[in-house]
């Protein structure tokens, strides 16, 4: 009992310190890990019944708190159940009216040297965009030399601190900039690209540097990049249909990824189907989605899933888009409030720390 007593009050004291006022790596990485700390509640709240004989006033509180923090994180992840409602609306029988565009995002992992597994992976799947992080100069030669006849355009910011950045596409590219939104180091890409069928569309791939013990002492670099990009495809044109997708190292249920999606006005697909995570790969227990993909409401979903583990520490994250002339009206609207400008000028106006 002792042992259920002292492990309920440690997993309670991880959401606790997630509510701090704090964009510190050890406050906020505690809602990365909301979707785990939701399951240990859960279990712990099992297996209370089976000791509710035993329960003194002490085991009582912890359950309680248990009981409480279960459906307070229930709430923050129920959106990504299959049994939530879908904000991006189901495209398998209306693709007809719709132009196809597959997507493969992935973190390569730097210090991976074994490219056959994911190059195999991009030859069978066969997508219209790449986007690959973390790209070096082995990484850039390996998938230049692969992809190069397939993959008519490219978009390279080679780099050797973890940040560098390859997109390859099949699809005509009308316009590309490579950004340093926050930080001199920290590129983003930009295309304006066009279809077989003449469809035009934004194309953003981010990667910021995430809040952690070895990269950044707080969240307020990603933060500022997810922000700037949401006020970029505002000031850019909002009309235009947009996809914007990478490695944002936040996880889709924090308050400033809702935010970036309620300013710049784009869905999250995976709501009402599941979570997709991809890190780390090497611990399905403890995944999180922090490689993630927002379209405009010009899109319909026709597939989304998680490929398989080819040396990263990320998984590759595979999603085909059927892109519509007009608006879908079955897609849920997103409609920033008064506090989501307010926390978005906020994040803008923070100064990083290098």
């Amino acid at each position: 009992m002792i042992v259920w007593q002292i492990f309920s009050i440690l997993i309670s004291l991880g959401v606790i310190i997630s509510f701090f006022p704090s964009r510190k790596w050890y406050v906020v990485g505690w809602i990365y890990a909301y979707q785990s700390l939701c399951l240990l509640h859960l279990g712990c709240i099992i297996s209370a019944l089976f000791l509710w004989k035993s329960l003194g006033p002490w085991q009582f509180g912890a359950l309680m708190f248990n009981i409480f923090f279960f459906l307070y994180l229930l709430k923050r992840i129920f959106p990504y159940l299959p049994i939530a409602t879908k904000e991006v609306a189901s495209g398998q029988n209306e693709v007809v009216d719709g132009e196809l565009i597959s997507i493969l995002f992935t973190n390569v992992l730097q210090s991976n040297r074994d490219s056959d597994l994911l190059i195999d992976f991009i030859l069978r799947k066969q997508p219209d965009i790449v986007l690959a992080v973390e790209t070096d100069d082995y990484w850039v030669e390996s998938l230049s030399k692969s992809l190069g006849k397939a993959y008519k355009a490219s978009q390279i910011q080679s780099q050797d601190n973890l940040y560098g950045m390859a997109l390859y596409t099949k699809l005509g590219v009308m316009e590309k900039d490579t950004l340093f939104q926050v930080q001199e180091d920290i590129p983003s890409f930009f295309s304006k690209m066009q279809t077989a069928k003449g469809r035009i569309f934004d194309f953003y791939g981010i990667h910021p540097r995430p809040p952690s013990p070895t990269e950044h002492d707080d969240a307020i670099p990603k933060d500022k990049e997810l922000i700037s990009t949401a006020k970029l495809i505002v000031e850019r044109d909002n009309e235009s249909p947009v996809i914007v997708g990478g490695d944002l190292n936040d996880v889709a249920w924090s308050k400033v990824t809702r935010v970036f999606q309620k300013i710049s006005g784009l869905l999250d697909p995976r709501r009402g189907r599941g979570f997709y995570a991809t890190f780390p790969a090497a611990l399905p227990l403890l995944r999180c989605p922090i490689d993630q993909v927002f379209c405009s409401p010009h899109f319909m979903l026709k597939e989304i899933e998680v490929g398989p583990n080819f040396g990263s520490d990320h998984l590759p994250l595979f999603i085909t888009l059927a892109l519509r002339d007009e608006e879908v009206e079955e897609n849920e609207s997103l409609n920033a409030l008064s506090e989501d400008h307010e926390l978005a000028d906020e994040i803008a106006e923070l100064k990083v720390v290098e």
